[in-house]
């Protein structure tokens, strides 16, 4: 991968980015998503702000529509 997001700091303030998502597909490890970070322990997020999928072919990552994340996993959830 030879892309990159610029993010402005406003923009991450009760936000973060998480990976492994899922869409409608289920599960998918190529999906970044801007998510708000809630302090609640919960196994998923499903509040999204921005998202983008890894196009390995093109080197790129692609903007897609935040309707279609359903819900990403909260990398600390049971800890």
């Amino acid at each position: 991968m030879i892309d990159f997001v610029e993010i402005d700091k406003k923009e991450l303030q009760g936000y973060k980015l998480t990976e492994y998502c899922y869409s409608k597909k289920g599960a998918d490890a190529e999906i970044i998503a801007l998510i708000k970070d809630t302090s609640a322990d919960t196994e998923f997020y499903t509040k999204v702000k921005k998202a983008w999928r890894a196009n390995r072919k093109m080197g790129k990552l692609e903007e897609i529509p935040k309707r279609k994340v359903k819900k990403c996993s909260n990398e600390n959830y049971g800890i």
